[in-house]
């Protein structure tokens, strides 16, 4: 029975008086009656139906929403997750390309020697400049420049001139280039390039002159042409 409604005994006297109304309603009154009862119960029913539902209605709800909330929690951690990754990922790859773009350290040895007043009237200047990678022989460029002291009394620049002619050779990572101006000066430039040149196609004879020679084979150590330098009166920047 609905709380709404109240409950209390009836009395004897209530009933007789209620049986002498009863039996002295008109037939149609009495149909009207019992039609009226009726409605009363089917709306008391539907109202009981009603709130019965009530509760499953809002537990279903709350559960709805549970589940909801569950999800989204869920959907929110996955995608938490993958931007971590994602993040992670490029940041791994940045770390890569700077590794990649890290270039190997390139050092060299500038170094020179000056003679003055020699005897064939000229004066000399000899530089070389050896590379080095990692500490490591790459190649190197060797100068000498001859100047004549007084071009008008003194062959000695051409004397150079003729000298080298023997010595002037290209081959791949190799080269002797000779330069003058007619008695007055003269350049030698030689070059050489460890990751092209091929030692058995450089001619014997490039030994036999100290501009010319190679003295050193690739990866010899900085440390080693530096002391050997310093002990044959090179200068070195």
């Amino acid at each position: 029975m609905n709380q709404n409604m109240q409950v209390r005994q009836i009395s004897q006297e209530e009933v007789d008086i209620a049986r002498g109304v009863k039996q002295q309603m008109t037939p149609e009154e009495l149909q009207r009656t019992q039609v009226l009862n009726l409605q009363d119960v089917e709306d008391l029913a539907a109202f009981e139906k009603r709130t019965s539902k009530k509760p499953a209605i809002i537990i279903a709800v709350i559960g709805i929403i549970s589940i909801l909330c569950g999800g989204g929690l869920t959907a929110y951690q996955s995608m938490e997750a993958k931007t971590l990754a994602e993040e992670e990922k490029k940041v791994e790859k940045r770390e890569i390309q700077n590794k990649v773009e890290e270039k190997p350290a390139v050092t060299n040895l500038n170094c020179s020697k000056a003679s003055q007043n020699n005897s064939d009237g000229t004066n000399t200047l000899y530089t070389v400049n050896y590379n080095f990678v990692e500490g490591e022989l790459t190649g190197f460029t060797k100068q000498l420049d001859v100047t004549a002291i007084n071009p008008a009394e003194n062959k000695g620049v051409l004397a150079y001139v003729e000298g080298y002619k023997p010595y002037t050779v290209a081959v791949d990572g190799y080269s002797v280039v000779v330069t003058y101006d007619n008695a007055s000066k003269l350049s030698a430039i030689i070059t050489a390039d460890f990751e092209k040149l091929d030692l058995t196609k450089v001619p014997p004879v490039q030994q036999t002159h100290f501009t010319t020679s190679i003295d050193y084979t690739m990866g010899t150590a900085q440390d080693k042409v530096y002391a050997d330098l310093i002990a044959s009166g090179f200068q070195c920047k």
